[in-house]
């Protein structure tokens, strides 16, 4: 499920071992937590990021078992966590 966390919200997390600053090289088997940064996505402006599966060149939304939405998968990776 693509979480998209409006900018008004406020809530702050905290989270360990976050990788930025360097390309997102995804490995086939792999699960990440990928963040895209403040975004306007289905009409809607804010944070969104996306729990996945690397699945040979396919990224499967880990919470709905689909293929994560082409409109992300077009955008840079701003952030990114191994699950």
């Amino acid at each position: 499920m693509v979480d998209l966390n409006n900018k008004n919200v406020g809530e702050i997390t905290m989270a360990k071992n976050v990788t930025t600053g360097v390309s997102f090289t995804p490995q086939h088997g792999k699960k990440y937590e990928v963040h895209f940064g403040e975004i306007t996505y289905q009409n809607t402006e804010g944070f969104v990021s996306a729990n996945i599966l690397i699945d040979g060149d396919d990224w499967i939304d880990i919470d709905t078992g689909s293929l994560l939405d082409r409109e992300l998968r077009t955008l840079v990776v701003q952030a990114f966590i191994e699950l």
